[in-house]
């Protein structure tokens, strides 16, 4: 938006209205305390004049922390209300975010999207979590993910929810524990699995159980066939363990372990602070 800002009370500067080729937006900032500078951005219909039709369809916040391009902040968007001032818009769900850049690049980001996609004829809408986080000194990476699969061999085309714990150590290699529920697998039942690789990401080592939902790990027993190799043939010993499948079973968006530092709380809808 190439214009300059008007000045509304509260110190917030806005921005537009600015039409585009489907919608009319306006977007408002505010500096708040602690340097601490809020954003967000509404639609109306085309060429229309009635402020009443606004809708949210993206907000956010930003800090930043010391250094350029260093800091954290937060970033909801909602494709419905989009969709709702613009029916020609393919997109639908929402989406939220929240992220924090430390130092030289340490990262932490973490997702949640609900029902979301930039087009249902060409990607099927997600309901899930991302979580994860990059470590600059190192490069150890770790990242969780709850999302819908169509897990190979089940009977249709079902989606199972699979939750995936992942990480992976530069020149060393990377371990996967996962727990798949739901879609084709019987009710009361899951699967939990581990494998892990080495730097030329040849998996070395995995297993797979069966477990009951209501007797706990001693009611698990390995799917035959499914073991390759020994834990201990993973070659770190932060890669070797037993099966460890990652807990919940929720779209949670809490850290992985080892993260550099959390980033703000991943905001439970598209809403704005002023």
């Amino acid at each position: 938006m190439k214009q300059s800002a008007s000045a509304q009370t509260g110190g917030v500067l806005v921005y537009g209205p600015t039409d585009r080729a489907n919608a009319t937006f306006k977007l408002s900032v505010r500096k708040g305390a602690g340097g601490r500078y809020q954003w967000k951005l509404e639609a109306r219909p085309l060429n229309s004049t009635d402020d009443v039709a606004y809708k949210l369809v993206a907000a956010g916040a930003l800090k930043r922390d010391g250094e350029a391009h260093r800091g954290r902040g937060t970033l909801a968007l909602s494709l419905d209300n989009l969709k709702a001032v613009a029916p020609s818009f393919a997109g639908q769900g929402k989406l939220m975010m929240s992220f924090a850049h430390f130092g030289q690049g340490s990262k932490s980001l973490a997702y949640r999207l609900a029902d979301f996609t930039p087009n249902p004829a060409v990607h099927e809408a997600v309901t899930g979590a991302f979580v994860g986080h990059k470590l600059q000194a190192t490069g150890v990476t770790r990242v969780r993910v709850l999302a819908p699969y169509n897990l190979p061999s089940t009977a249709t085309a079902a989606k199972e929810k699979v939750l995936s714990s992942v990480r992976h150590l530069p020149g060393t290699g990377g371990r996967v524990d996962v727990r798949a529920w739901g879609g084709d697998i019987a009710a009361n039942t899951y699967y939990v699995g581990s494998a892990c690789w080495n730097a030329q990401e040849k998996e070395l080592f995995r297993v797979l159980f069966q477990c009951s939902d209501t007797s706990g790990p001693a009611s698990c027993t390995e799917v035959p066939g499914s073991r390759v190799g020994t834990f201990q043939d993973c070659p770190a010993v932060e890669l070797r363990g037993d099966v460890a499948p990652p807990e919940g079973t929720g779209d949670a968006v809490t850290p992985e372990p080892g993260n550099p530092g959390a980033p703000e709380d991943v905001p439970a809808d598209v809403t704005a602070g002023f």
